[in-house]
């Protein structure tokens, strides 16, 4: 597993995770890698649970795209379309039945900010749309209601703007989950940020400062 997380702002969506790999059974640390891809202009998609063995399944949609520039919406329709061959794949590979394989994919769908869901495993899917929506996965029940939790205290009012420094909450969110579970969840950490000038990218080696990404969490 891993800590993967997503939000809705005016005008686009952040979406990020960890990089920290691990052995699930004994716990022990397998390198780093990066999680997420941009899949479109509109849409970016962090995975967590079966690491880059699943990874092909954003080449089937960048080849089922074939260069169109998709919704968020259409993204996530499409990684829960190719999901189950997926799985399936990974599982005859030698992957333990059960093993998770999530996805949330924020971004913009006819202009309007949106951020989606899917448990390939058991077929849950959420969609949310309009700004100030958050979604999380990590090792923990509880990491989506952390994830909300942890807004408040990185947020602020610029005048009449509700605002969200998305870098501080990233790190209260890695450093919360890292209290049971260090093992699986540490930097690097990558965040993309999506906005009608498509998808700006950024890496953090360590904690990231203050400032580093700051949106409009809401519209007033």
């Amino acid at each position: 597993m891993t800590l993967i997380f997503g939000a809705t702002f005016f005008g686009g969506a952040v979406v990020g995770a960890d990089q920290k790999r691990h052995f699930s059974r004994s716990k022990l640390d397998a390198g780093r890698g990066k999680k997420m891809a941009v899949l479109s202009r509109y849409a970016a998609v962090a995975k967590s649970g079966i690491g880059p063995d699943a990874d092909f399944i954003f080449d089937l949609v960048r080849q089922e795209l074939n260069g169109r520039e998709a919704s968020a919406r259409e993204v996530a329709d499409l990684l829960q379309r190719f999901s189950p061959d997926v799985l399936a794949k990974c599982i005859a590979d030698g992957y333990d039945k059960g093993t998770p394989m999530n996805f949330i994919v924020a971004g913009l769908t006819d202009g309007v900010p949106t951020i989606h869901s899917y448990q390939a495993g058991n077929g849950r899917r959420t969609d949310d749309l309009g700004p100030g929506k958050v979604l999380a996965f990590g090792m923990r029940p509880e990491t989506n209601q952390r994830a909300y939790d942890l807004i408040s205290p990185h947020r602020r009012q610029v005048f009449t703007k509700p605002m969200l420094d998305v870098g501080l909450w990233a790190g209260a969110m890695i450093a919360d989950e890292q209290v049971a579970h260090r093992h699986a969840v540490d930097y690097p950490l990558d965040i993309a940020r999506v906005t009608t000038n498509g998808v700006g990218e950024r890496q953090f080696d360590g904690a990231p400062p203050a400032n580093a990404m700051v949106v409009q969490i809401l519209e007033k």
